[in-house]
């Protein structure tokens, strides 16, 4: 699709329960993070404060190895004695030992693709999902069609243009899609353009 940047808090909905990212088996987390996401190296470092990685907190981000099928979840710094407790690096991790990430080996499964389940909330949902979505996830049929429903009936939203199957598709029609279950490609030209674009 081609959407207003306005549009674009209606996505996030997507985030919190997950997109899928099409991978390589046991790649790095911080190659995962930048140079395959493009996420500058400095926000990983400062805005991205807690990070799980199949329910285990992560510490190390350097360390650590994204296996095949995983779920992987990024926030800004959360509030209180938990946020503190979970905050990567923090002085209370000790205190989560027996649920913290720990460096391991990769798998010998070689240089085979696999989709991966990133998870967004707060700030960073809000701050990289429109980044994401401009490069394209997969997401959830069933999720999105309330939500291309709702920016279809919203007249202050237009949406430019769209493609479905590669087709050229009348926004007009969008709405009236049956989308399938399970994962779906998705990607969104904004307008105007990203500032990092």
């Amino acid at each position: 699709m081609r959407l207003a940047q306005a549009a674009a808090d209606h996505f996030s909905p997507l985030f919190s329960s997950g997109v899928g990212i099409k991978t390589i088996q046991d790649i790095p987390l911080m190659d995962l993070l930048c140079r395959q996401l493009a996420i500058a190296p400095e926000y990983v470092a400062q805005r991205i404060q807690t990070i799980f990685l199949n329910h285990r907190a992560v510490d190390r981000t350097e360390q650590v190895i994204v296996p095949a099928d995983a779920v992987l979840a990024l926030s800004a710094a959360m509030p209180g004695l938990v946020g503190a407790t979970f905050r990567k690096g923090g002085v209370l991790s000790a205190f989560r030992e027996d649920i913290s990430h720990h460096a391991d080996a990769p798998s010998k499964g070689g240089m085979q693709e696999t989709v991966i389940t990133l998870k967004l909330f707060n700030l960073v949902a809000e701050e990289l999902g429109p980044h994401l979505l401009s490069q394209g996830v997969w997401v959830d049929g069933g999720a999105l069609s309330p939500i291309v429903s709702r920016i279809a009936a919203a007249p202050s939203l237009p949406i430019e243009t769209c493609q479905w199957n590669g087709r050229e598709l009348s926004p007009d029609r969008l709405s009236d899609l049956e989308f399938p279950g399970g994962w779906i490609a998705l990607s969104i030209v904004w307008v105007p353009p990203l500032p990092h674009a």
